[in-house]
């Protein structure tokens, strides 16, 4: 079957601890460059103005209620692919070929490009809002999201949020493709012990390859989110992706 990516770059990671505590596994020679494309960029629909015609002279009760999209985070999706080769600089001495779905473990998504990973630590979220000025009482601030726990990398206890995905059942139009939180959970990381800056964070996701995509359209291996710096909807901030490829 072959392999799309959205919004994705390639490369090879390293990896976690549990936040205040633990033993970092260091595999940043494993760490390779990649490429990224990106195939779908939207964000939700929001709720339209409603109306009612007021009558002089009534009162009336009136709930109002609306659906708007959050200004502080982003979400990616989209399918990993990744080759080995053995060489010297750019010139190749064997090229093994594509990685088979077993050894392509996780994806991760940092502001700095040079995100310490053989110090993958476990971040906590409050430090998380702190960085990017959320207000934790919001409920899209980072301590309102990573409510869980997910072993990611290898790595146990690691603050996470179930996305939604639907569990692909083999069906040729995936009618009975179930929609669930626990395939995809995506959480939160750091490369020092008192993270500070945004650029001491990353966030990362355990592939799991060939489930259906949130809108049971496309089979995908990733979902992830990651905040964003900017005030409000349309806001940016670049992100440097990477995969952990045994």
């Amino acid at each position: 079957m072959e392999k799309k990516m959205a919004g994705l770059v390639l490369t090879t990671i390293v990896f976690l601890m549990l936040a205040f505590m633990a033993v970092a596994v260091d595999k940043s020679d494993a760490v390779s460059g990649g490429s990224v494309t990106a195939y779908a960029n939207g964000r939700l629909t929001n709720t339209g103005a409603g109306s009612h015609n007021a009558r002089a002279g009534n009162v009336t009760q009136l709930n109002v209620t609306a659906t708007k999209s959050t200004g502080k985070w982003a979400g990616y999706f989209g399918q990993v692919t990744s080759a080995l080769k053995l060489g010297f600089g750019s010139d190749v001495l064997y090229d093994f070929g594509s990685v088979t779905n077993s050894q392509i473990k996780s994806v991760f998504a940092a502001p700095d490009s040079a995100f310490d990973f053989s110090n993958l630590l476990a971040a906590s979220a409050g430090n998380a809002d702190s960085a990017w000025g959320f207000s934790t009482a919001d409920v899209d601030s980072a301590t309102s999201v990573f409510t869980g726990t997910a072993t990611i990398a290898t790595v146990t206890s690691v603050p996470a949020v179930g996305l939604r995905a639907y569990e692909d059942t083999g069906t040729a139009q995936c009618a009975g493709c179930v929609l669930n939180t626990s395939i995809y959970k995506s959480g939160v990381f750091t490369d020092t012990a008192s993270p500070a800056q945004e650029i001491d964070f990353a966030f990362g996701v355990a592939v799991d390859a060939d489930e259906r995509d949130f809108r049971n359209l496309t089979l995908v291996d990733y979902e992830l989110i990651v905040p964003v710096n900017t005030t409000g909807v349309g806001g940016t901030e670049t992100y440097y992706f990477f995969l952990d490829v045994e």
